[in-house]
């Protein structure tokens, strides 16, 4: 029955969240992303919430896809947006789900075998995946194979249990961290994992020369930088300073926890205890939020973003 539920919850976000009216600003850094740990919510279920932005007038198309047993494939329901590679989501039988958001890298190399991978990433998990961390290891063999052909781009998964974060970088890097049941992530488009632990399996997972391939490429340096910062370190300079991520990124956290942030990103926790049970509404407010919970003072200091959008605009 929470299984039978929750794929409802899904269905409703997306059709909820899934509109678009106006042009795109060219950035890419549109979508937005909020997954809630069963110990956060009020019936004890993982919420995984997703707007999708994207340029124009968008049709979209629900499919409920059988099995295969020769193949060896999941039945799952499957979101298209027809002639997009990086916008579908999907949920299957297992309650595995995954929706994404772009984070671009500074990863200016290309690795790729038989011309890398995009779109298979997710429709993978949607197919093979049994589990949230199953998705995970997944999205992991197939970049590690094949190597991604986007900049970078963070997978959001969850199942009945579990929710991960599964962040790929052009070619074959890729970390992911387990969402803590206790606590809830929201993630603009840029990357969010900070420390990482792959001595920690059941929290970490990823390329295991993640920090020596930084090293090499002169993005980190110990003595001068410190701790290693996943998001410090492999995000785009430019993503990872946008005002229009910090702002989207703190109207949620504001809403989740009731706190004030500032406009710097190294502060923010890669996931939040929040101060009361969350909800499906929880989630459908976070996902329109204009930022009206932003203070004043914020809006203030920004200087060089022109956009006045917040997780809800006119490509939602």
């Amino acid at each position: 029955m929470k299984q039978y539920i929750r794929i409802l919850s899904f269905i409703t976000l997306l059709l909820t969240s899934l509109a678009s009216f106006a042009q795109s600003n060219g950035d890419g850094w549109n979508c937005f992303a909020v997954l809630a740990g069963k110990a956060t919510t009020i019936d004890n279920s993982v919420l995984l919430a997703h707007n999708e932005d994207d340029s124009g007038e968008q049709m979209i198309n629900i499919y409920n896809v059988p099995a295969n047993k020769e193949k060896g494939t999941n039945k799952y329901i499957w979101v298209e947006f027809p002639g997009m590679a990086v916008a579908d989501g999907f949920l299957n039988e297992y309650g595995v789900a995954v929706v994404s958001d772009a984070c671009n890298s500074r990863e200016d190399r290309e690795d790729f075998t038989d011309g890398g991978v995009l779109y298979q990433v997710r429709e993978s998990v949607a197919k093979y995946a049994k589990s949230a961390r199953h998705a995970v290891e997944i999205i992991g063999k197939i970049v590690t194979e094949k190597g991604y052909t986007g900049s970078g781009r963070t997978y959001v998964v969850a199942d009945c249990n579990q929710g991960w974060v599964c962040s790929v970088v052009k070619g074959r890097h890729w970390i992911a961290q387990r969402v803590p049941d206790d606590m809830v992530m929201s993630i603009p488009n840029y990357y969010t994992i900070g420390e990482i632990d792959l001595s920690d399996t059941s929290n970490f997972l990823g390329s295991p020369d993640i920090i020596s391939y930084a090293q090499e490429r002169g993005w980190y340096n110990p003595e001068k930088d410190g701790k290693f910062i996943f998001k410090k370190v492999y995000s785009n300079p430019g993503t990872y300073s946008s005002y229009r991520n910090a702002f989207r990124h703190i109207s949620a956290m504001n809403y989740i926890t009731g706190e004030n942030y500032t406009l710097n990103p190294d502060t923010y926790p890669f996931a939040l205890k929040p101060n009361r049970k969350l909800g499906l509404d929880d989630m459908i407010q976070i996902l329109s939020s204009h930022g009206e919970n932003i203070p004043d003072n914020l809006i203030k200091e920004r200087k060089t973003d022109s956009h006045n959008e917040c997780i809800c605009n006119d490509r939602t």
